[in-house]
């Protein structure tokens, strides 16, 4: 009987080589020191996965899930010196912290570069799952009472203290983020024909929401039923118009007409 070689196929070859160059680009995105550059590559692995989560927000939650992810890895004995030596370095989750961990992380696991690829990799899929979550449970059709994307706008001011998001008030916010997911579902309805005879055209739509605030629930709930990615759009133009509304200055009381305006093109679609 012929016996098989033992020499690795010409794929194997090539996928050891494409693991190695995988560990060597996210080993040099994880040592980073420069927090511009850092935020600058982790969005952009963020907006690969479709997901254009708020970039100082986005890079928190990257290092806290990051450092639960390793630690959970440690020995028991190990977990407690850790918890000491990064919060003596910094109490709050920051960039110093986070290069902080990195290092004991490389000295105190086995399998380091691995393991850290591996954690790279699965927060960056946790937070793209987070990115949607986050969007729908802020949606004003289930957050009724707005607390929800209050405790956001909130969390987002602790992270960006120079942002300009919780100037702008919650029922300003409200009211941008109801008109931006509905146009942005609009673009996408499968029976425009449908959707004209149920509620109108789209500029009657848009004017509607600003004056029926019941006619949002309805409208969504269409809307999801005719987008079959519905989830992904809304979340898209959800944070499109929160990160926008962070750099606005918002307009002076009693300048607000509520005149739907049409949503601004996003220029980080892939």
């Amino acid at each position: 009987m012929k016996k098989f070689s033992k020499k690795p196929w010409p794929g194997d070859r090539s996928g050891a080589a494409a693991r190695r160059q995988l560990i060597q680009r996210e080993m040099r995105f994880v040592l980073l020191r420069d927090v511009r550059r850092f935020t600058r590559q982790l969005l952009a692995r963020l907006l690969d996965e479709g997901c254009n989560l708020h970039r100082d927000l986005a890079r928190m939650m990257f290092y806290e899930r990051f450092e639960r992810r390793l630690a959970s890895g440690l020995p028991a004995d190990s977990q407690a010196c850790f918890c000491e030596k990064t919060m003596n370095s910094a109490a709050e989750f920051s960039h110093p912290r986070y290069q902080a961990a990195v290092k004991y992380f490389l000295t105190h696991l086995s399998g380091t570069q691995t393991q850290i690829t591996a954690a790279v990799l699965d927060v960056i899929e946790a937070l793209k799952l987070e990115w949607q979550q986050i969007a729908q449970a802020c949606l004003p059709n289930t957050d009724a009472r707005g607390s929800n994307l209050q405790n956001l706008i909130a969390h987002i001011s602790r992270v960006n203290p120079d942002g300009k998001l919780a100037r702008h008030g919650l029922d300003t916010i409200r009211h941008r983020l109801k008109i931006a997911m509905a146009a942005s579902l609009l673009r996408h309805v499968r029976a425009p024909d449908l959707l004209q005879e149920n509620y109108g055209s789209v500029p009657q739509i848009l004017q509607g929401l600003s004056r029926d605030p019941a006619l949002f629930a309805a409208l969504m709930v269409f809307l999801t039923q005719q987008v079959p990615y519905a989830r992904h759009v809304i979340a898209r133009s959800f944070w499109r118009t929160l990160n926008s509304m962070d750099t606005e200055q918002p307009q002076p009381a009693g300048n607000d007409n509520r005149q739907p305006a049409q949503p601004t093109t996003d220029r980080s679609a892939r």
